[in-house]
């Protein structure tokens, strides 16, 4: 495999469904994603695709975690602008939770694996290898309570979300 350049980042279970997008007014999340769109002038940042097309390009939030405190944190450190494609692999767990649940085709996987091996010069056991790793990670980041760092955004995140902690225990309140 020639550098990656494509990963698929699992979320932990209990802060499923949070996120920026999910906080701010519709208004100002599209304001943000039109800036994101703009800075990478309509160009997947991860895969090169064109994403002037409206249901083709996402603002993906991009974030790091970390387990060495308690609770473990969420750090939100960029957004990027990606394509669909892209998306859905980054977000491996919510897009199989979709197929599981019938909101897509479960054929969408191929569609899918053959794009991370095109984008990363993969075979297709790489990929399910890489697949099945990240899984097993998300399940240990999954056994921790988190709160969320939001980084040069925490000034547009309602003040009723900061320092919020969510359990292991939660229910995840995404996909739904």
């Amino acid at each position: 495999m020639q550098d990656q350049i494509l990963f698929i980042e699992m979320v932990p279970t209990p802060i499923w469904g949070v996120s920026l997008r999910r906080h701010l007014p519709r208004s100002a999340w599209n304001r943000l994603r039109q800036a994101v769109l703009e800075d990478c002038e309509y160009r997947c940042e991860v895969c090169g695709a064109d994403i002037s097309g409206k249901r083709q390009a996402v603002a993906d939030e991009v974030w790091n975690y970390h387990t060495d405190r308690s609770p473990a944190v969420a750090e939100l450190y960029d957004i990027q602008g990606v394509c669909m494609r892209c998306d859905r692999i980054k977000h491996l767990g919510l897009t199989s939770a979709l197929i599981g649940q019938g909101h897509m085709a479960a054929d969408y996987m191929d569609e899918l694996r053959a794009h991370f091996c095109k984008v990363n010069g993969a075979s297709e056991e790489e990929f399910e290898y890489q697949r099945g790793m990240e899984f097993a990670v998300q399940a240990q980041l999954s056994q921790h309570d988190w709160t969320v760092d939001w980084g040069e955004y925490e000034e547009l995140v309602p003040e009723a979300v900061l320092g919020q902690v969510f359990s292991q225990d939660r229910k995840p309140t995404y996909p739904a």
